[in-house]
């Protein structure tokens, strides 16, 4: 973005000691003698250049969309893998700070990602949006879990997967939502293969537990029916010793 009113933005010819909060990364930036610096707590303080390739990525991208939250007017802002170098929720904040300055401003947003954090961040914000129109009584509710200038219109976004030089569409019209997320393709291939370490590692504790599951459902309802086979024959026999005994005792009268 080379926009001269952004470039010419006191941020990049910031005045002494200017300072602003980054609550993302739970610091402050300082323009302070000529240099970029960050503060950390009442007494830590480095170069911008000496902190993390996280910080650095972060700090430039939140001047300029704080400046932009500030200005009038609207904006194409564009973020190619706004999840470099960040820990998970660190993400799902920035993709939410990005949203709030885009909905605020009523500007556009690209992103590029290769994050599936980044995608059920988002698919988060739009299923807010999605909840409210189909129960606005619950707009309290729903802004409790999610705040509302971070909401995020289905009909307002697009989403393309890229591969192998061809794109198409992902988004679900039926459920209004991002649709599968191809991305995140890697967890089954994850999962299965832990599936078959935990099968070799296991082996013999699997084979123990297969066959006592096999006892009990094969054996126990065998067992049940000699059980209740030998109990019918106990109780015919009981029955046929009563009736001889009756018999006899009424032969006998006579």
């Amino acid at each position: 973005m080379r926009d001269k009113k952004i470039c010419d933005s006191k941020f990049h010819k910031p005045t002494l000691n200017s300072l602003l909060e980054i609550p993302l990364l739970g610091l402050v930036y300082r323009w302070e003698n000529g240099n970029d610096t960050i503060v950390v707590g009442p007494e830590g303080k480095i170069m911008l250049s000496q902190a993390s390739s996280g910080v650095q990525s972060v700090v430039p991208a939140h001047l300029i969309l704080y400046q932009l939250e500030n200005d009038p007017g609207k904006w194409e802002i564009i973020v190619e893998e706004p999840e470099l170098n960040l820990f998970p929720t660190k993400q799902k904040a920035f993709l939410e700070y990005l949203v709030k300055v885009t909905n605020r401003t009523q500007s556009k947003l690209f992103i590029t990602t290769h994050s599936p954090y980044i995608l059920s961040s988002l698919e988060n914000l739009i299923q807010a949006q999605e909840a409210y129109r189909k129960r606005p009584e619950q707009k309290g509710a729903i802004s409790q879990i999610i705040e509302e200038d971070r909401w995020v219109d289905f009909d307002r976004v697009t989403t393309y997967f890229f591969d192998a030089g061809t794109c198409r569409s992902t988004l679900d019209p039926e459920l209004r939502s991002l649709g599968p997320a191809e991305i995140d393709a890697v967890s089954d291939i994850l999962s299965e293969d832990l599936n078959e370490l935990v099968k070799i590692e296991y082996a013999e504790r699997l084979f123990k537990f297969n066959t006592a599951i096999l006892l009990r459902h094969l054996f126990l309802p065998l067992f049940s029916y000699f059980l209740i086979r030998s109990l019918g024959c106990a109780l015919q026999n009981e029955l046929r010793l009563t009736k001889k005994s009756a018999i006899t005792n009424f032969t006998n009268q006579f």
